[in-house]
């Protein structure tokens, strides 16, 4: 079997973990990682984002991971898409988003290894040229886009880190 890339979507949106309320603390409860505020630390659960990758390499795939939607508390704004709400809108923070970036993908290299996650392909964002999915400016989303490089480069260069896609 040719190895293959799978693009795995909405990593970080604040959806599933709290699907009845919107908890205050949350930062990224999404289907794949959560992140609380206890005691004014972010305490970081990537459990399900493993369980998605644990099952794509183990059929072959590689996972090719798209860095959105904004989680709830780092949104600049309330402004959602599609039936889990995913956020939209820039991160009013980008300190706290490559924090973030940097321990997700930093606890993928302690979990994986860095041969096996230099494979992988990180996208920043879905379509930000299209309003649906992004309501900032392009300067913020350049923005969004040199923050994310630089939190992901930072752990090893050799990681490939890639811009959206358009939706034309």
């Amino acid at each position: 079997m040719k190895k293959r890339s799978v693009q795995t979507w909405e990593q970080l949106s604040s959806r599933a973990i709290f699907p009845k309320r919107e908890a205050s603390s949350c930062i990224a409860g999404s289907t794949p990682s959560v992140a609380v505020k206890h005691n004014d630390e972010r305490l970081y659960s990537f459990f399900n984002a493993d369980q998605i990758i644990d099952f794509l390499l183990s059929i072959g795939m590689k996972p090719f991971v798209e860095l959105s939607f904004m989680p709830t508390a780092l949104a600049s704004a309330s402004k959602t898409v599609f039936h889990y709400r995913g956020n939209v809108t820039p991160t009013a923070d980008y300190q706290q988003w490559s924090m973030l970036i940097h321990t997700l993908v930093g606890h993928w290299v302690d979990r994986y290894g860095i041969r096996e996650v230099a494979e992988w392909f990180f996208e920043v964002w879905n379509e930000p040229n299209l309003k649906a999915f992004w309501t900032g400016t392009r300067k913020d989303y350049f923005k969004l886009y040199r923050v994310t490089a630089h939190a992901i480069k930072e752990i090893d260069p050799s990681l490939k880190v890639g811009e959206a896609g358009d939706g034309a």
